[in-house]
């Protein structure tokens, strides 16, 4: 059923798999015996049964997505590497038949300074120049100043490779797509959780909110409010921003306010 629904059309991925996390909560409920162990135990191979046929299907549909990715990938990736061609490198890690050290490979994913690089305006020029043809000097003039005020306008933020990825798609002609209804974590030495839902619900910032950094800095920092304008509560600085509608910070901030 899910299978055909999700091959004529990807938008049913979200009822897909808001269907079977409900079927999971089911399923966890069956597996505890009560009542007669008799009548149990007789029921078990027609619910072992209809589950495996279940989990056949949610492989199945994972198996058709993998393939429909890849292709996705290789198309998308080339068009990448067509736009930075200066990412590619020669690796070191040397040890596998894909890293023998013959081929390069691209960078995807690497953690930079957003500043413009005038590199490939230069190289441009260069190469005209170099099979013979003339620049004159306000052509040369201008593809400076162009590069400069490029330069001038970048932000000069650090981003992280997941930012610079999608900076960089869009940059390309691409589009960069969210799945809001995916919970994930950054997990490390403190493990930072958050919710696109939520945060688009109180209108806060996914990175720096100016707004924000300005009221920390003035020593009367404030969370903030939902779309409808509930009344903001005030903080000490020690505190860190919470989402309103999270219950378990919501109560932390209470007690560390009270």
């Amino acid at each position: 059923m899910w299978y055909n629904r999700v091959v004529q059309d990807l938008a049913q991925i979200p009822p897909f798999i808001d269907y079977y996390e409900k079927q999971l909560i089911a399923a966890k409920g069956e597996i505890k015996i009560a009542g007669k162990v008799e009548r149990a135990l007789s029921d078990l191979p027609g619910i072992t049964e209809y589950r495996f046929n279940q989990l056949q299907e949610v492989e199945a549909v994972l198996n058709y997505l993998n393939i429909q990715l890849r292709k996705i990938r290789q198309k998308h990736y080339k068009k990448y590497l067509e736009a930075y061609p200066e990412i590619m490198y020669r690796p070191d890690h040397i040890r596998t038949d894909a890293f023998d050290g013959s081929r390069k490979i691209g960078m995807f994913f690497q953690a930079e300074v957003d500043r413009y690089n005038p590199t490939k305006d230069y190289e441009d020029l260069l190469a005209r120049m170099s099979k013979g043809e003339t620049i004159a000097p306000e052509v040369l003039a201008k593809a400076l100043e162009d590069a400069r005020q490029k330069m001038e306008a970048s932000t000069d933020r650090y981003l992280s490779e997941d930012y610079l990825f999608c900076q960089n798609v869009r940059k390309a002609g691409m589009k960069v797509w969210l799945c809001p209804w995916m919970h994930l974590q950054h997990s490390g030495t403190y493990v930072f959780g958050g919710k696109l839902p939520a945060l688009a619900a109180i209108g806060a910032s996914a990175t720096a909110d100016p707004e924000l950094l300005k009221k920390m800095k003035s020593g009367q920092p404030q969370i903030a409010a939902p779309a409808g304008g509930a009344p903001r509560m005030p903080r000490g600085p020690q505190v860190q921003p919470v989402v309103l509608n999270d219950p378990n910070l919501l109560k932390k901030f209470k007690k560390k306010t009270a």
